[in-house]
């Protein structure tokens, strides 16, 4: 969810610290928001992902099950 209008950036990195997907979307408008990825070739385990704006940032960690 964003409060204002924000260039909205979202890595996806394996645990050896590699991106492994990434997109920037600029003039995002305020509100809430999804980004769809497609990880079909994506082995099983674990994913950071890091979505960042210009005034915060915020990391999780995924588990791809296959």
């Amino acid at each position: 969810t964003l409060p204002t209008p924000s260039t909205v950036t979202l890595r996806v990195y394996d645990l050896l610290g590699r991106i492994v997907y990434e997109t920037t979307r600029a003039g995002t408008p305020a509100g809430t928001h999804a980004i769809e990825v497609d990880a079909r070739g994506w082995p099983s385990g674990v994913y950071i992902a890091q979505v960042e704006t210009e005034r915060a940032q915020q990391t999780i960690q995924m588990t791809l099950v296959r």
